[in-house]
């Protein structure tokens, strides 16, 4: 027992003893690795925060663009007091608007409403036409936004600007209706067209925004008026197709005397020149004729004179010749 507790005291004599030498080289160690390693720290740490920075600069950045379709107009509104800026208007396009901003959106093209049938439209006008009758229309028209008026129709309803077009459209165009008689909708329809636009681009003007173009699709009148229109206008054209074939015959006939007209004066014009060419060809015979004897006349006279013929023998050579020419 004594000789282990003697072992045991060398050992940690020997343990003291090596502490005592290499503690103070190690902690100098130590000490020179963390004055190493501590510029190389704050390096670390100034780029850690560059790009910290930077990450933040750019959500900030992303924070502070709104962006609007090619076919929009916008106006910016703050998400925390839901303050909108009317004064601005932006068009399509991304935009820098500024952090916790994004754009109440609108629509810079042509719009279309329907009062019809169809599925999610208006339903169709009901009303009377002006002598009575009940009318039913079926029609569409384009509206667009001012955008130099885009922060007044804001003030005034907000985004609900569609319904409080319908409500002028509907109004107008019922007031508009009844100002017509049943028989107009059958003859003037392109012009009771043109003068419903034109009422109601004044009236959408007063909520600024205009009316593009308005077009009626069905008219629809009492069966019973409507079988009389038909036949009123069948009774018509019948009167008309009599108009044009009377038109026809006459133009046929006056053609039938022009042409006798024409005929005429050809045979006239004809005979005319059939006469004178007659009268031509005989000047030139009875002149030929002339010259002919004229210049047998002056050979004979040449042929007496050098063969020295007496009046009986000149007789007797012109029967000569002519036997001869026999």
């Amino acid at each position: 027992g004594s000789l282990m507790e003697d072992l045991e005291g060398y050992r940690q004599a020997q343990a003291a003893e090596w502490h005592q030498t290499h503690q103070p080289m190690e902690l100098e160690n130590l000490m020179d690795s963390l004055q190493r390693l501590a510029p190389g720290r704050r390096g670390q740490q100034k780029r850690l925060a560059a790009l910290g920075g930077s990450c933040c600069c750019f959500f900030f950045l992303l924070l502070s663009v709104g962006t609007l379709t090619p076919l929009q107009y916008g106006l910016t509104v703050n998400l925390i007091t839901k303050q909108v800026n009317s004064d601005a208007v932006y068009e399509g396009g991304r935009h820098l608007i500024g952090p916790w901003k994004s754009f109440l959106a609108f629509p810079s093209t042509r719009v279309t409403v329907s009062f019809d049938n169809m599925k999610d439209s208006q339903g169709p006008l009901q009303t009377r036409t002006k002598d009575g009758l009940a009318l039913t229309l079926q029609l569409a028209f384009q509206y667009r936004i001012e955008k130099d008026q885009l922060g007044k129709l804001f003030a005034l309803a907000n985004q609900q600007y569609e319904p409080l077009f319908v409500r002028n459209a509907r109004d107008v165009l019922l007031k508009a209706a009844a100002d017509y008689e049943a028989i107009q909708y059958w003859q003037q329809r392109e012009k009771i067209g043109t003068e419903m636009r034109d009422l109601l681009n004044k009236r959408l003007a007063q909520v600024y925004a205009t009316c593009g173009g308005l077009q009626i699709m069905v008219i629809d009148l009492p069966p019973e008026f409507e079988k009389s229109i038909v036949q009123t206008q069948v009774t018509e054209q019948m009167q008309q197709t009599r108009q044009h074939e009377q038109d026809a015959k006459r133009i046929t006939a006056d053609t039938e005397v022009l042409k006798a007209v024409f005929t005429r004066n050809v045979t006239v014009t004809r005979n005319g020149a059939d006469a004178h060419f007659t009268q031509v060809v005989g000047v030139a015979n009875a002149m030929a004729q002339q010259q002919l004897l004229e210049v047998e006349a002056q050979a004979m006279a040449k042929v007496q004179e050098r063969l020295k013929l007496n009046p009986e023998q000149m007789v007797a050579y012109q029967q000569f010749v002519a036997y001869h020419s026999l």
